[in-house]
C-alpha cells in the first residue's frame, strides 16, 4: 500500500509544510494584491513587483533542473500604486518557506523619482484563507504585500 501512496498522511492539519501525499499535485488558487508608496505615503506608479514562491530556486541553483517550469510572476503598479492578479503561475498546495516579493523601480525618474529596491519575505507578507476546500484543490488564498520605498540618494 505504501508504494501506491496510501501510507502517507499528515501529522497536523495546521502545519502547511506537513501535507498529505496524493497522486498528482494538489493545487490552490492565489489572489495577489498590494500597494507601493513612498515614505510620504504617495503612491508610486511603474514599480515592478516580482513574486518568487521559493527564492532558493534560480536558474543558477542546483535544484533548478528539478523545477524546469518554475516561473516568477511579474506585475507593475498602476497610477494608484496598486497591483493585483487573480492567478499566480505558482499553484502549489502552500506557499513555501522561502517566499519572496521584490519591488524594483525600473522606470527611474518617470514614475516620480528613483527609488531603492525592497524585498519582503514570508513574514512581511499577509496570507489569508478566502475559501477552504477539500481534495485536489485546497481552496483560495489571498496574498497581500504592501511596500514603502525610499528615494535613492
Amino acid at each position: 500500500m505504501g508504494l501506491l501512496g496510501f501510507g502517507s498522511c499528515a501529522k497536523s492539519d495546521t502545519d502547511p509544510d506537513d501535507y498529505r501525499v496524493m497522486y498528482g499535485q494538489p493545487t490552490a488558487t492565489y489572489k495577489f494584491t498590494g500597494t507601493v508608496k513612498d515614505e510620504a505615503g504617495k503612491p508610486i506608479k511603474g514599480i515592478r513587483v516580482v513574486f518568487h514562491p521559493d527564492s532558493r530556486i534560480t536558474p543558477e541553483s542546483e535544484s533548478f533542473k528539478d523545477y524546469c517550469k518554475y516561473e516568477v510572476d511579474t506585475l507593475y503598479t498602476n497610477d494608484k500604486g496598486e497591483f493585483s492578479t487573480n492567478r499566480l503561475k505558482y499553484d502549489g498546495i502552500t506557499l513555501m518557506n522561502e517566499t519572496l516579493v521584490v519591488f524594483d523601480d525600473v522606470d527611474g525618474a518617470a514614475g516620480g523619482g528613483e527609488f531603492q529596491s525592497v524585498s519582503l519575505d514570508k513574514n512581511q507578507v499577509s496570507v489569508k484563507v478566502i475559501e477552504k476546500k477539500e481534495g485536489w484543490n485546497t481552496g483560495t488564498y489571498g496574498i497581500t504585500a504592501n511596500a514603502v520605498l525610499k528615494k535613492k540618494d
